[in-house]
């Protein structure tokens, strides 16, 4: 299978667009309660943003959530990285019209789909499991199923709610430290869910992207993603072949989506795909309502690298 990459952004339908530079979604959505942006994830945003200035037309704008944006309800479509409740109460103090506004999805539809629990159901709805994946609620259920990796000498993999990036992960092999004791009782505790899943070093990871609108499922491509042994995002690159491999994989992308779908999720859908010896072996690893750098990089065409 083979196909283009890149997106005309010349379009003239396509109106003003504000794209909304909050990469601390994740973060957003792992704790809710939080009022104020660390600064970490304030350095993580201005970092980050200026990446988003090559979908920019003409008439179009970047912004950091919280800053002032100049006459905000000019714009006919806003773009965050991800939708919730926080970056779209500072959209409409900043001034953005809520047409614009009404075309994002339920923020609490992005929630359930963006969470370990949605993924991890999911792919026992699709069959795409062998059991070595366990969704846990509590901390008796984490640490039940770490046993059960006791023997594996590549280890066990912790994964929370809304972790992106790799701050939401913890590796390790027999019995944890103390101090991934404390995280993952402590991420429990707030009431997030969490996966316990083997690990495995060998797999090329992979994201593949689809638009999931009103009028259905839309595969958009697929990328090659190369993250750090802990998880942390490197770079990522739009394939324009895919393998017989990647090309059988496509449906069961799809019907993530078409799954996403019929719970009521509009808007952009990441998921990320682990592949070794020329084998698919886990085609839904992680699964992002939102925007991804994969999908940055299929947008503008070209390699993205972590700045």
């Amino acid at each position: 299978m083979s196909f283009s990459t890149g997106t005309d952004r010349s379009e003239p339908d396509r109106g003003p667009t504000l794209y909304v530079a909050n990469f601390d979604f994740d973060d957003r959505l792992a704790k809710p309660a939080m009022t104020s942006l660390p600064m970490n994830l304030r350095t993580i945003n201005a970092r980050l943003a200026p990446m988003l200035q090559g979908l920019c037309g003409p008439d179009d704008a970047v912004a950091l959530p919280g800053d002032w944006v100049k006459d905000a309800g000019r714009f006919e479509r806003v773009e965050p990285w991800g939708v919730e409740p926080h970056v779209l109460a500072w959209l409409r103090t900043a001034g953005a019209g809520e047409a614009s506004l009404s075309l994002l999805p339920d923020p609490a539809i992005v929630r359930i789909v963006n969470s370990r629990q949605w993924q991890w159901e999911t792919e026992q709805a699709l069959d795409l499991t062998s059991g070595e994946v366990s969704f846990c609620d509590s901390s008796e259920a984490v640490w039940n199923a770490v046993d059960s990796f006791a023997d594996r000498t590549r280890g066990w993999v912790l994964k929370a709610d809304h972790g992106g990036s790799g701050r939401g992960l913890r590796f390790g092999a027999g019995s944890p430290p103390e101090a991934v004791v404390r995280w993952a009782d402590g991420c429990v505790g707030r009431g997030l869910g969490m996966t316990v899943e083997p690990r495995d070093d060998r797999a090329r990871e992979y994201s593949a992207h689809l638009s999931v609108t009103d009028r259905g499922v839309t595969f958009e491509g697929i990328c090659f993603l190369h993250s750090t042994p802990t998880g942390r995002f490197r770079s990522v690159e739009p394939l324009k072949h895919l393998s017989p491999a990647l090309t059988e994989a496509v449906p069961v992308w799809t019907a993530v989506g078409e799954k996403a779908w019929s719970q009521g999720y509009r808007g952009p859908l990441g998921i990320d795909a682990a592949a070794a010896f020329g084998v698919v072996e886990r085609p839904v690893r992680d699964v992002n309502a939102r925007w991804t750098m994969g999908r940055l990089a299929l947008t503008l065409g070209r390699k993205v690298s972590n700045p």
